[in-house]
């Protein structure tokens, strides 16, 4: 679905969103991005001083932001846990 980054160092919650031009043509890469930006937002309360960087990939495009929401929390989900 998508690389993702962590880093724990006190710098203040950041957050970064690419989609590479492999990904297909800029409607493509956008759908992508405001997906991943959409779960940012949906994980903003348990960001806490992190900083994340996620790239698109290619499996992304066609999916819901329900079944990405699914599987990203099973990748990630542990790093945000209380």
């Amino acid at each position: 679905m998508a690389h993702v980054y962590i880093d724990d160092t006190p710098a203040g919650p950041k957050w970064c969103v690419a989609a590479k031009k492999k990904l297909g043509n800029a409607v493509k890469r956008n759908r992508a991005k405001r997906l991943l930006r959409e779960y940012i937002h949906y994980l903003r309360e348990k960001i806490d001083k992190k900083k994340i960087f996620i790239v698109a990939k290619e499996k992304m495009l066609n999916i819901t932001f329900d079944e990405l929401k699914k599987t990203l929390d099973k990748s990630i989900g542990n790093e945000f846990n209380e």
